[in-house]
Formats: C-alpha cells, sequence, structure tokens
C-alpha cells in the first residue's frame, strides 16, 4: 500500500511511503476492513526518517469495494483529540463515494453514472455526489 496523496505536516516526505497490509495502523485497516478511530499513529511512521512525535491521535478508514481493499484514508492529529464517531462516520461515507472515483477511471467496473459525466470535459456534473449518496 502506497501513500498517493499526502497534506499537511510532513507530506513530502510521506508522499510516496509504502506499508505493507497488515503492517502499521493503516495497514492493519486494510487488511481487515475496520476503522480503527482514536489510536496513537506511532506505527504507520516505522522506518521513516522524521521526528512524527507531534502526531497524536489517528483516525483511519478503508477504502473497499466489496471484499478488494483500494487503500485507506488515514488522518492524523498533532494536537490530544478525541475522534468522534461522527468524523469516523463522515470519514466511511468519503470512502464510499472515493471507492467509485478510483474505479471508475481504470474500467474495472462499469460506471452507474455514466449520465452524470460530461461528455466533452469527462468531468461529473454537480449531481455526481447526490447520486452516488442514493445508490
Amino acid at each position: 500500500m502506497c501513500a498517493v496523496h499526502a497534506s499537511g505536516k510532513f507530506s513530502e516526505t510521506l508522499q510516496g511511503h509504502s506499508l505493507e497490509m497488515g503492517k502499521g495502523i493503516s495497514g492493519w485497516v486494510a487488511a481487515y476492513k475496520r476503522p480503527m478511530i482514536n489510536t496513537g499513529p506511532a506505527l504507520d511512521f516505522q522506518g521513516i526518517q522524521g521526528d512524527f512525535t507531534s502526531f497524536t491521535d489517528a483516525l483511519v478508514v478503508p477504502i473497499t469495494d466489496g471484499d478488494e481493499t483500494l487503500g485507506t484514508i488515514s488522518l492524523y492529529a498533532e494536537e490530544p483529540i478525541t475522534y468522534n464517531h461522527n468524523e469516523q462516520s463522515i470519514l466511511q461515507t468519503l470512502s464510499g463515494f472515493l471507492s467509485s472515483l478510483i474505479l471508475e477511471p481504470t474500467g474495472t467496473k462499469r460506471s452507474r453514472t455514466q449520465d452524470l459525466v460530461d461528455p466533452v470535459t469527462g468531468l461529473h456534473y454537480f449531481s455526481y455526489l447526490t447520486a452516488l449518496g442514493r445508490n
């Protein structure tokens, strides 16, 4: 599993960093397809140069398509906070949208939303996210 997007503190260091399935928090979430909330994030940073001790809490949810894991959404907090189940639920909803977007360009599955894509630009119409929520 490789970080394809990172933002915030240490984003340059984390971009492209790989974790094996089952290793670290994000690897565990990817392997077992279960979210982790309010966990110390240190395990995700083993073997990376840098002082990641400023990260205090993590919220990680899997991005899946059926039985296949596509990746994770991993949030790391720099201040001691407690993520709540509402935030976890929002990320899980977002991960459902992302799985459709990740699979669509690869042609892995037929798009259920062809009528929501502008044929000229190839971009989704605004109503795309609304339609995803109904499916």
